[in-house]
């Protein structure tokens, strides 16, 4: 399929400006050549969109979510109440609300098994319209610890390797390790961890001993030192709770966050999840209780960005991550981890839209095929009315345009496939 994109305003390779009145040459699903429209030659074989007067970026990459999970307060009960049948349809929906959102690419990083790799099977298949999909399956973790209900749980670590392998054996992209306990899972202490240094470590190693990355859960402050001392790919919230619950953090330094920095670790904030959870308390929405280990002295939003602002002081690359399918992390709303960059760690839109595709890309190690509008990269991009350097909130969760794999699936607002 041979197409041509035309945008009054397309992103450029540097996410430094805008390419003005620019097209997008698009074959078999890559892209062949940025060039100035008035370049083009005047009779072509290529069909031609005209997308107008729009700003074009590439497509978001989402790297958490959970497709099966609901994005309510009442999460938890309604995964353990639901049928496979309904969390196969469930999922599925939740994927279609992504890709029309503008999520080209996702990364479910916690499902049970029997749900997340046949989904992947029917989005292989055609079957419904979803972004292209990382997955990782069933978490590792402890007996009845954080996401037990949906996890393999492992309480040594040749229980942990052998765990690894199956996930490998069932095709998973990556592998998700609990290394502390969470807020979602009222069993588990998420001021604790789950694993000790050896088995985390031991854990990074067999991943890459089979060509696969080491993502992992982690909130105390101990299980956040052990997967940095250990190495992990790309640490999820990345907190630093005291083992106190009387305390909030443990204490972290420069220190340890330029050792992050050197070892070149990915963290994910989570904090556009932390948005949305402000927006729906300001709206009197039902919040979901807390964990009882943090409830007496929980962290604030001012706590996170003053960690986070420090940790991008210091050099380490932070991603865009919502937590998708828990409370008021709904599948369209991916664009919220942008707008938590701007408006709660001040960074500038470009470095934001950056950090939710190609940043986020080199994350989950696929920068060689997406994450920026370059040359022999998948043509995945979406478009809006208004500049989202002016301002982030016109990155709105519902673009006017959606390519995936040069195919268009959403013009002006209307869905066509």
């Amino acid at each position: 399929m041979k197409s041509i994109y035309k945008s009054k305003y397309i992103c450029s390779e540097k996410f430094d400006k805008w390419l003005i009145d620019h097209s997008i040459i698009v074959e078999n699903g890559s892209i062949i050549d940025v060039t100035p429209t008035s370049k083009l030659p005047e009779k072509t074989e290529f069909k031609i969109h005209d997308l107008g007067d729009v700003y074009l970026i590439p497509g978001l990459i989402e790297t958490h979510a959970h497709m099966h999970c609901s994005a309510t307060h009442d999460a938890l009960d309604i995964l353990l109440s639901e049928t496979k049948e309904q969390l196969l349809l469930r999922a599925s929906e939740n994927l279609k609300k992504a890709i029309y959102s503008g999520v080209t690419t996702l990364r479910d990083i916690g499902s049970r098994n029997d749900i997340a790799f046949p989904i992947r099977d029917a989005v292989k298949s055609n079957i419904f319209t979803s972004p292209k999909l990382l997955i990782a399956g069933t978490p590792i973790t402890i007996t009845s610890g954080h996401c037990h209900f949906f996890g393999t749980e492992c309480d040594n670590q040749d229980s942990v390797i052998k765990a690894i392998r199956n996930q490998i054996k069932l095709g998973a992209d990556h592998i998700k390790i609990m290394a502390s306990g969470g807020n979602f899972t009222p069993t588990s202490n998420p001021r604790e961890p789950q694993y000790d240094f050896e088995t985390i470590e031991a854990a990074r190693k067999e991943c890459e001993r089979l060509g696969v990355y080491l993502t992992a859960h982690t909130l105390s402050a101990k299980s956040t030192k052990f997967c940095i001392d250990a190495g992990v790919h790309n640490l999820i919230h990345s907190r630093f709770l005291s083992k106190n619950p009387s305390n909030k953090y443990d204490g972290y330094s420069i220190e340890t966050f330029s050792k992050i920095a050197e070892k070149q670790l990915f963290v994910e904030p989570t904090i556009g999840a932390e948005l949305l959870r402000m927006e729906a308390e300001k709206k009197g929405l039902p919040m979901r209780k807390p964990n009882w280990s943090v409830a007496k002295s929980p962290i604030t939003t001012q706590d996170m960005i003053e960690q986070f602002t420090k940790m991008e002081s210091q050099g380490v690359k932070l991603t865009g991550g919502l937590d998708m399918g828990m409370a008021y992390a709904t599948f369209e709303k991916s664009a919220a981890s942008a707008w938590a960059m701007v408006e709660f760690l001040g960074n500038d839109s470009w470095k934001a839209i950056k950090t939710m595709t190609l940043i986020n890309a080199e994350c989950l190690r696929i920068d060689n095929i997406t994450g920026s509008i370059s040359p022999n990269k998948s043509a995945d991009f979406i478009t809006f009315e208004k500049n989202p350097i002016d301002n982030i909130r016109n990155l709105t969760i519902n673009p006017s345009d959606v390519i995936l794999e040069g195919k268009l699936l959403k013009r002006n607002h209307r869905i066509l496939n």
